[in-house]
């Protein structure tokens, strides 16, 4: 199956991206199929037309809105679609003829209702990691959830970048009968999906792109009901808020200054920079790197900056380091740039990928609540000398 891309309007884009909150607070979001958490905590979303595949009925490809949110301390990007409602309960995901019953069709002008999401029925999420209005790039991704199985993909279809992951609930409140297939929730009535380990996906790409800024399309259809499919009417730009921006790269640089060959043994120094773009002081600030096994931080190597608490990750070590000071802040505007060193342990079969974010405690003008925000993840890359 393969959807038709939504058509590009990146350069507009105060009419695409209809809701940025002005401080990038990290929130943790479950995948329930419940979009009340995302909704909150969406940086993008995007309304799409009702009955677009058909007004005689709401089926359960009909989606009326998008919602994006990208957490980087966890590195995950969630995506909610929001079925079109019909009285008491929105569409059911995967019911072709709404009838609210995914497993098979009750109209006789609807040829087939595949069990669940079928063989001839798919949602679709594609990333345009370049903003170079395609999809179908070998370093875009595409998210598919078809034959009641999700995976990823790269855009043109080939195997995903090692490392991501990815997670779906399909939200069937008020469905005639258990629609028995994979990935439901009963008690909730839309679809929600987390794309882990997202910066993945962007590093080392040969045509750029960061987690920070990217294109997004959504397709919902079947090849097989006689009704139209559903999709974003344009392509959604995402874009994190900047109220802490954060860089990383390799000192000196090597040409390519997000990706170095090295070889076992050798040590190579990071230079990080962040900086303040609001009009408050932030403090106390942390930089942080998650540096994962085949790597290991020289530990006393630090300049600009004082050495925090680390602590052991899944597949590797997080490595915290406090802004210097008085009062390890940083004022409005300012720019602070530290150094530190790694070292290569072993040789890196697939490249060994270092992500980097800065978090710091705002408090708002005139008081208020205090609280964490984050800047957006930047990516480095090791791989094995010679390849």
């Amino acid at each position: 199956m393969k959807a038709t891309i939504c058509r590009s309007l990146r350069y507009l884009t105060a009419a695409l991206v209809l809701s940025l909150p002005g401080i990038a607070v990290a929130q943790n979001v479950i995948v329930d199929g419940d979009l009340t958490d995302l909704i909150a905590h969406a940086q993008a979303d995007q309304a799409d037309r009702e009955s677009d595949v058909t007004d005689a009925f709401v089926s359960g490809w009909d989606f009326t809105h998008v919602y994006v949110y990208y957490n980087p301390k966890r590195d995950t990007l969630y995506v909610g679609i929001q079925l079109q409602p019909n009285g008491a309960f929105p569409g059911v995901p995967g019911d072709a003829d709404g009838d609210r019953n995914p497993n098979a069709k009750s109209r006789l002008d609807i040829p087939q209702d595949q069990f669940g999401v079928g063989m001839d029925e798919a949602y679709i999420v594609s990333i345009d990691t370049n903003v170079d209005a395609n999809f179908d790039g070998p370093d875009d991704t595409t998210f598919l959830y078809r034959s009641n199985v999700q995976r990823l993909l790269r855009g043109d279809g080939s195997a995903p970048h090692a490392g991501m992951t990815t997670e779906i609930a399909l939200g069937v409140r008020g469905a005639i009968s258990d629609p028995g297939m994979p990935n439901q929730n009963l008690n909730t009535d839309n679809i929600e999906i987390a794309i882990r380990n997202f910066s993945f996906g962007f590093a080392g790409n040969d045509t750029g792109g960061n987690p920070c800024e990217f294109g997004l399309c959504v397709f919902a259809g079947s090849l097989v009901d006689s009704l139209k499919e559903d999709q974003l009417d344009s392509e959604l730009f995402f874009s994190f808020p900047s109220n802490v921006t954060f860089s990383n790269e390799f000192s000196p640089g090597s040409g390519d200054d997000s990706c170095v060959a090295a070889s076992p043994g050798a040590i190579l120094t990071i230079s990080a920079t962040i900086h303040n773009t609001t009009t408050d002081t932030l403090g106390p600030i942390w930089i942080n790197h998650q540096i994962p096994d085949g790597l290991e931080y020289v530990a006393g190597s630090i300049s600009g900056a004082v050495e925090g608490r680390s602590a052991r990750l899944q597949n590797g070590v997080l490595v915290r380091h406090l802004r210097p000071g008085f009062d390890n802040t940083l004022d409005p505007n300012e720019t602070e740039t530290i150094t530190f060193q790694i070292r290569v342990v072993s040789v890196p079969s697939t490249p060994l990928l270092i992500r980097g974010y800065a978090e710091g405690v705002f408090e708002p003008v005139g008081g208020g609540s205090k609280m964490c925000v984050f800047s957006c993840l930047d990516v480095l890359c090791v791989s094995q000398s010679g390849t």
